[in-house]
């Protein structure tokens, strides 16, 4: 059968007809000529971004280009010693010597620079506040008779009369890569000529980009008109085209809840944000407070023009302020240069070309009535413009009105007082964007539920007086 069995004593020995070499030969295997394979040595796999220094040779040296040897030519030596900014006088020898010298220091010079290029990718040192520490025993007893002066290592100096550190701006939310949107909210108050008005504060939601400093106004009704604020803050990122963004609102309870209602919205619909507080006590949201500032001046100095015009001073009680901050917003992106282009030129490419008015100035707007024997232009008040579509916002004394036309005409303001008077309508009335019809849409009004709470003292039901 072509084997057999071995007993204890007998030594296994190969048994194959025709088989050239020893058993030993065949342990260590005989490779069949198809078996044989043809390669070449797979190069280490460098690491990306690794530095790779050649080993120093020299026998050869490389200069621009040009391979040099001891024995190459004196002309060729020279040329290589000007090349590198080095003397050309001396031999062979003296020129070859020279070359190889100023080399050999390049390459210790590149690494150590790499290696001190590695060592800060490798680590990052911290920044630790000043440690006071106290001074003699002598000096600390004579400090706690009077605490005076200040001092930094006395704990009794520095619980009550230690100064916080300097608000300093380091613009670092403008120099990150990844956009960052952020809200506050604005509060405005001024009182009328009448007396004994009671005036409310209006709240104003004011939001601001750090890339291209574009700005964005909502007034609301109060601070728990979430829906309102929660599409305005969800639609400005994708008008400026952003995809991830950062949202940062300062520690305020409303606040913090409209920045968790805008980051839960925009990650179901996808879009990849990220929310960010700064430090209590701190102006850490300094951009979105100086956004408020230039906003509430400048809509106080469009009221107070409307003021002058009319020889009558309206509280924030009245619409037209909730339009005019609105309209200041607006103002500010297309006129007000930020770092040498406005925020509209930043955003669209392109400089402001359309026109505008002054605001709450008496026009007329181009609206065709019913009827063919309507007139096609009636008097109305301009009010601001459109963000999407350019059209002139105005009030025609019965509602808002979205035109694209419209017609100055000199005339006296105070002769259309009755439309300054009757303006009811506040800009938190009306849908985001304002949308496309000539008589934009209301929101629906939400519902203001009544108190729950049971009374705290007990108390008994009086009988009704008949």
């Amino acid at each position: 059968m072509g084997f057999y069995f071995a007993s204890d004593d007998d030594e296994v020995a190969l048994q194959s007809s025709g088989a050239a070499g020893s058993a030993d030969g065949f342990a260590e295997g005989v490779m069949a000529p198809e078996d044989e394979l043809e390669g070449v040595d797979i190069p280490e796999a460098v690491a990306a971004g690794a530095y790779i220094i050649e080993p120093f040779d020299e026998d050869k040296l490389m200069v621009n280009g040009v391979e040099l040897t001891i024995q190459s030519k004196l002309a060729d030596l020279r040329n290589a010693c000007g090349f590198v900014k080095l003397s050309q006088s001396g031999g062979k020898d003296r020129c070859y010597k020279r070359t190889v010298n100023f080399l050999k220091q390049q390459q210790l010079e590149l690494i150590d620079a790499v290696a001190h290029r590695l060592d800060t990718n490798l680590q990052r040192d911290p920044n630790a506040p000043p440690l006071a520490e106290a001074p003699n025993d002598k000096e600390v007893q004579k400090h706690n008779l009077t605490h005076l002066p200040y001092k930094p290592w006395c704990p009794a100096c520095v619980s009550y009369r230690a100064r916080a550190d300097k608000q300093t701006r380091d613009n670092q939310t403008a120099a990150s890569s990844v956009p960052c949107i952020s809200f506050d909210f604005a509060y405005t108050k001024s009182m009328s000529d009448q007396e004994g008005e009671q005036v409310g504060t209006m709240v104003a939601l004011v939001y601001i980009d750090s890339q291209t400093g574009f700005l964005g106004c909502v007034p609301v009704r109060c601070k728990g008109q979430y829906s309102l604020m929660v599409q305005e803050l969800v639609s400005f990122p994708q008008l400026l085209g952003y995809t991830e963004v950062v949202c940062r609102a300062d520690n305020e309870p409303t606040a913090r809840q409209l920045l968790k209602l805008v980051v839960d919205t925009r990650l179901r619909m996808g879009l990849p944000t990220r929310s960010s507080t700064p430090p209590p006590y701190s102006h850490g949201n300094a951009l979105a407070e100086n956004c408020i500032a230039r906003i509430r001046g400048l809509t106080g100095s469009l009221m107070f023009s409307l003021f002058e015009k009319l020889n009558m001073k309206f509280s924030t009680n009245s619409a037209l302020w909730s339009w005019c901050m609105r309209h200041a917003r607006w103002l500010l992106n297309r006129y007000a240069p930020y770092r040498g282009a406005t925020p509209y030129e930043l955003v669209y490419g392109k400089g402001y070309a359309g026109s505008i008015c002054q605001y709450g100035e008496p026009i007329f707007g181009f609206v065709r009535g019913p009827n063919k024997g309507d007139a096609s232009w009636r008097r109305m008040i301009f009010l601001g413009k459109v963000e999407a579509q350019d059209s002139f916002v105005c009030f025609d004394g019965d509602n808002i009105v979205l035109t694209k036309s419209v017609r100055r005409v000199a005339t006296s303001w105070k002769s259309h007082l009755g439309f300054y008077v009757s303006f009811k309508n506040a800009s938190w009335e009306f849908k985001t964007g304002l949308g496309g019809r000539v008589v934009p849409t209301k929101r629906a009004k939400e519902p203001i539920g009544s108190s729950f709470s049971l009374p705290r003292e007990p108390f008994k039901v009086q009988p009704s007086i008949r």
